[in-house]
């Protein structure tokens, strides 16, 4: 005898028919740290944090972003391997009301120049392990809108800071807005 099958939606199956809510990927961290807020999220190295955590240094970020640097709808990129501080930008940065660009660690510093121009990046946060591979990079000014790339380590302190989640430093410059 053939098999009949029957399409059965997920949410029939855990009993919440009718809940539709679409998840947007701030949704999404808010509601992993109302529902799993005591469990482990991140792993990364060593370091360990649960929602809760992610959460909230998520919001640190923003907060720092919104203070300091970024307007709404302003480009931030990141120059940062696949480490918790890009999870967090991936949160943080849309928390600000701003768009992330994640830069790809492994282009040439003139091919990062090209990305950083073309999107019009207002911050471009850098990662210790690549403040080398940004060192050349330079600040353009495009339609009105500029950033500053970071300088080498030897950086005045106003031009450097550390990570608002963690005590990670961070090198990052801003122009001022246009």
């Amino acid at each position: 005898m053939p098999r009949q099958y029957v399409a059965v939606s997920a949410t029939y199956c855990l009993g919440m028919v009718g809940m539709r809510v679409p998840l947007t990927p701030l949704e999404f961290l808010e509601r992993a740290r109302r529902v799993f807020g005591p469990l482990e999220a991140v792993a990364d190295g060593e370091r360990r944090f649960t929602y809760a955590e992610l959460a909230d240094r998520c919001h640190r970020l923003a907060a720092l972003l919104r203070a300091q640097w970024c307007a709404p709808g302003d480009r931030v990129a990141y120059l940062c391997g696949n480490t918790v501080e890009l999870l967090e930008a991936y949160y943080g940065v849309l928390l600000a009301g701003a768009v992330l660009v994640p830069l790809n660690v492994r282009l040439a510093p003139a091919e990062l120049q090209f990305v950083l121009d073309d999107c019009e990046a207002r911050l471009l946060m850098v990662h210790p392990t690549f403040e080398e591979a940004a060192a050349g990079l330079q600040g353009r000014r495009r339609r009105g809108r500029r950033y500053r790339a970071p300088t080498s380590t030897t950086s005045p302190p106003s031009t450097r800071t550390r990570c608002a989640s963690c005590s990670t430093p961070v090198a990052a410059r801003a122009g001022p807005r246009a």
